[in-house]
């Protein structure tokens, strides 16, 4: 917990991208990081457990300045977008999911990898500030012609208007059919069978023209800076970290009222 806070006040100090790369580097070498098997790394702090997530990103400039470039949360998704590239983000998904699939069952050759596996993979999936959602930050949405098309860029980009666009799609998908996503991912059915069949009910087919009083976006894609990244993780290792101390102070909550249930009897 002590090298988490020490990456906080590394980034908050630094401008430098190739410094703060430096800077991660040494906390790294010297233990940064290291968890046991529940993700704790064994070091008890209590300033930090009483903190909320507002607190901490305070800590790290959220919420104003350069930490609202991160995310921000006056930005909003565009519904009237949706439509139009939610068969697309569907395909995407699945082959997201497939690929992380293919992967486990290439490491973990004497596990069985379930449905219920794969419908726990897609937790995070559509969250663009989770390791697990980062994906949606490397789109970018584009007209050609009637249509919107996902373009994927060399680099990870600011969550935005379009990124939080994206990930509205990417919710919508899982919202409409997780279960019969992770039971053909299972079945290894191809990804452009399951988003015309079942994930969007056939609407693949049926994806609307862009409409001629839409705005266009522009150049929102705006690539993420190397601070912002590192940001990203220590603020993703923050929220673990408060998410293991509340388990904690929770289950110590529950042993207390069995004693005191047993104590009554």
């Amino acid at each position: 917990m002590a090298l988490v806070l020490a990456a906080v006040a590394a980034v908050a100090t630094m401008a430098d991208p190739s410094e703060l790369e430096s800077e991660l580097a040494n906390l790294e070498a010297n233990g940064g990081g290291g968890e046991d098997a529940d993700g704790f790394d064994g070091v008890e702090d209590d300033s930090l457990a009483g903190m909320d997530m507002e607190q901490m990103q305070a800590m790290m400039g959220g919420g104003g300045g350069g930490g609202g470039r991160r995310f921000n949360r006056d930005i909003f998704p565009v519904p009237e977008d949706v439509p139009l590239i939610q068969c697309d983000v569907c395909k995407l998904v699945v082959k997201r999911l497939t690929a992380r699939v293919a992967d486990k069952r290439k490491k973990f050759t004497k596990t069985k990898i379930t449905e219920e596996a794969i419908l726990a993979m897609q937790q995070h999936l559509c969250e663009p500030m989770e390791e697990n959602g980062e994906w949606i930050a490397e789109y970018d949405i584009v007209e050609e012609g009637d249509k919107l098309v996902l373009k994927r860029q060399p680099a990870m980009g600011n969550c935005e208007e379009e990124c939080k666009t994206i990930a509205m799609a990417c919710q919508n998908v899982l919202d409409e059919a997780d279960s019969e996503i992770a039971e053909l991912v299972y079945l290894g059915k191809p990804a452009e069978a399951l988003c015309e069949s079942v994930a969007l009910k056939g609407r693949c087919g049926q994806v609307p023209p862009v409409p001629a009083d839409r705005s266009a976006g522009g150049d929102n894609f705006k690539v993420k800076s190397a601070v912002d990244i590192a940001m990203a993780k220590v603020s993703r290792d923050m929220r673990r970290e408060q998410d293991v101390l509340g388990s904690r102070a929770f289950d110590g909550e529950l042993d207390a009222m069995k004693q005191r249930g047993k104590e009554d009897l």
